[in-house]
């Protein structure tokens, strides 16, 4: 739970992509056959002409196969577009503890706040889930120093000093104004002009390409 959730998941299924880790990021009003035809997808299972207790055979399997690795996103969006007294999102998530419990393989629930609410009005019929040994970690509301560090780090980049002040100060204003994603996507984006340039990337790169963007776009609002 928390900001950068999504982001921070598909970052550790980018560098974790062994064939051994899926994502799958939840849509609201899904049926629950729907619902096991995506995750049979995200493992890259053909779903053509194959019932559903076909399909979950198959995926318990597959994600049986090995050190695997499900990470399911948005977790918390089974629960819209319901009606109150709807089974389809317990069923659903009665799907996901079958899966962990018949493969033995790893299960990662990404969620905001919003489903402890939803696992709590439902917390009899969700009580194998939730007593199924996991360890819930929150992310907090921005990311630490340490996390900003360890991914400019990640991107060859030295660390920030007071040599920087304006790659300092641009850092700050999109952590607080966007978030971590939007910081993420720029950071990448000054990566990728020094690449181009046959060049090591450093600071001036990310603030050179943020400006550059940044009166690009106000040439096209124009």
């Amino acid at each position: 739970m928390g900001t950068g959730k999504s982001t921070n998941s598909l970052e550790y299924k980018r560098i974790n992509n062994h064939g051994r880790t899926s994502y799958y990021r939840c849509e609201p009003g899904l049926t629950f056959l729907q619902f096991v035809t995506e995750i049979a997808r995200a493992h890259g299972i053909v779903s053509k002409k194959q019932t559903h207790l076909r399909l979950r055979e198959k995926l318990y399997t597959v994600h049986g196969a090995g050190s695997r690795l499900f990470i399911i996103d948005e977790f918390h969006q089974l629960f819209l577009r319901r009606g109150r007294n709807e089974t389809t999102p317990i069923l659903q998530c009665e799907f996901v503890r079958a899966l962990h419990d018949m493969s033995g393989g790893g299960i990662a629930i990404v969620s905001t706040d919003a489903l402890a609410e939803h696992l709590i009005d439902n917390k009899a019929a969700l009580a194998q889930l939730l007593d199924r040994g996991t360890i819930r970690a929150a992310l907090p509301d921005k990311p630490s120093a340490e996390d900003a560090r360890t991914f400019i780090k990640s991107l060859g980049l030295p660390l920030l000093s007071d040599r920087e002040p304006q790659a300092s100060a641009l850092i700050a204003d999109i952590l607080k104004s966007s978030g971590l994603r939007k910081l993420t996507l720029h950071l990448r984006d000054g990566a990728a002009s020094a690449a181009k340039l046959g060049e090591q990337y450093t600071w001036a790169h990310f603030v050179a390409t943020f400006e550059n963007l940044q009166s690009l776009g106000k040439r096209r609002g124009q």
